[in-house]
């Protein structure tokens, strides 16, 4: 369990950092024109339709028939190391596994190399099903800080309340958004929207209901055992209430792990 607390740390920090951060200048090659101008891959499904713009940040809006419904979340990935208890961001400095432009393409394949020579690879299968994220890390021999990749999905803002509004209201104005979330240990445990997260370790599955109508998000890890890398966590950006949204669900890997499976499912 030792060995779990630092990597907890980084993808905590590391998240942070990201949402901090200036989008990377490493840019995707695009449609010029029809249906998918300027995107890398547009990908539909009954449930939810999938767009790799320029950056590589995946774009998910559920849907219901061929109406949005609520607002897209993002699929990321960001690579980092600690160092006097901070996260300091390694740049994504090139990328030699690009995707063409393509329409429902069944795999998207990302890998490049990011600062201090630490390559990467991502890969997203997209299916009816949902989108499956997975993630390596390789780095150079003698390397002075120990890298870790992380990949999540990040949601936005579901209510705009004004400060100081009564509790009960605020309770009322979010009624039926929840999180469920489904510890290791076997401990399940419901979130109302109006509550406050700021970081939660050790999670096989969260379950969103609520911001997509009748829509609900399902997001599972392949994680086996407590104390894993790949074991799901999740973290708030703001510290607040998740209706206020910048709050990430995710794992993460390091060089010498095998990539978890992070699985985002649209019901």
């Amino acid at each position: 369990m030792n060995q779990f607390l630092p990597s907890l740390a980084l993808f905590l920090a590391s998240v942070s950092a990201c949402c901090a951060e200036a989008p990377q200048p490493v840019k995707l090659p695009t449609f010029p024109a029809g249906e998918g101008q300027g995107q890398n891959a547009v990908y539909h499904a009954k449930n939810f339709d999938a767009t790799l713009g320029s950056d590589p940040v995946l774009l998910i809006q559920p849907k219901s028939g061929n109406q949005a419904v609520g607002k897209p979340f993002q699929i990321e990935f960001f690579c980092g190391y600690m160092e006097d208890l901070r996260t300091i961001p390694r740049k994504l400095v090139s990328l030699s596994k690009v995707p063409k432009p393509a329409m429902q393409p069944k795999k998207i394949e990302l890998g490049g190399q990011f600062e201090d020579r630490v390559k990467f690879e991502v890969e997203y299968v997209l299916s009816e099903e949902g989108i499956a994220v997975r993630g390596s890390l390789k780095e150079p021999s003698g390397i002075e800080r120990r890298s870790n990749l992380s990949y999540f999905a990040r949601f936005s803002q579901t209510h705009a309340i004004p400060q100081n509004t009564p509790e009960e209201e605020v309770k009322r104005l979010t009624e039926g958004y929840e999180l469920k979330l489904n510890y290791a240990s076997g401990e399940v445990r419901s979130v109302r929207f109006w509550e406050t997260l700021t970081s939660e370790p050790n999670l096989l599955s969260a379950a969103v209901s609520g911001p997509w109508g009748q829509r609900k998000l399902l997001m599972e890890t392949s994680a086996a055992k407590r104390g894993q890398l790949g074991i799901g966590r999740l973290w708030s950006y703001v510290g607040g209430p998740l209706y206020k949204g910048n709050w990430v669900f995710g794992c993460g890997t390091s060089d010498g792990q095998p990539g978890r499976t992070l699985m985002i499912r649209v019901q």
